[in-house]
């Protein structure tokens, strides 16, 4: 079974992959290919915000019904 990879996990890949981008040491195929991890990274990432959003908005709901 795979774990889930946590939001911290995602987050620090996709800043180092920010980092290599930044450095302009590389080629052309590995800066493709980094941008595609980095693009999935996000997607992560967003999605993880998105839910940790929902679920505290639920929360709040919850605690001005009663």
């Amino acid at each position: 079974m795979k774990k889930e990879m946590t939001f911290t996990t995602a987050f620090e890949k996709f800043e180092k992959i920010l980092q290599e981008l930044d450095s302009g040491e590389l080629s052309l195929e590995d800066t493709i290919k980094k941008i595609e991890e980095g693009a999935s990274l996000y997607k992560i990432c967003s999605r993880m915000l998105s839910k940790a959003k929902n679920t505290i908005n639920t929360v709040n709901k919850k605690l001005e019904e009663e």
